[in-house]
């Protein structure tokens, strides 16, 4: 199932949130994305109707976790982000221009497409490198 960008957004946000913080919240989401915490909570709806996300009631706020499926595209998204910004900051932009722009990046292109940048762009580094 293909989600639109401010899902997946709000996926790989929890994801890297959750790289160091015990509990992750929808508050936490919603800072992190600068929306509103209304906006966070309809996407997590329906992230959690489709299986990407579990909410546990935590006091007044929910406590966020990702399912198998959830965290596996999330992993993916980062695993993007980081390529694209690495490869800009690597091409000269500055970092923060590179990650704002890797977040465009990483949802624009097909899975089939960024293997091939991807594998094409090792090859060049590793010819630099020899």
């Amino acid at each position: 199932m293909a989600l639109n960008r401010t899902k997946e957004d709000c996926l790989e946000s929890i994801y890297v949130l959750a790289q160091t913080r015990k509990i992750v919240r929808s508050v936490d989401v919603a800072n992190s994305l600068g929306i509103t915490k209304p906006s966070v909570s309809v996407m997590l709806r329906s992230l959690e109707e489709d299986g990407f996300v579990i909410k546990a009631p935590q006091s007044e706020l929910f406590e966020l976790t990702l399912t198998e499926k959830g965290r596996a595209l999330a992993e993916q998204l980062y695993e993007r982000h980081c390529f694209f910004q690495d490869l800009l900051i690597w091409a000269g932009v500055q970092r923060e221009t590179a990650d704002q722009e890797a977040c465009a990046l990483e949802h624009a292109l097909s899975h089939e497409s960024f293997d091939l940048v991807r594998a094409a762009v090792n090859r060049q580094k590793e010819l630099s490198a020899g």
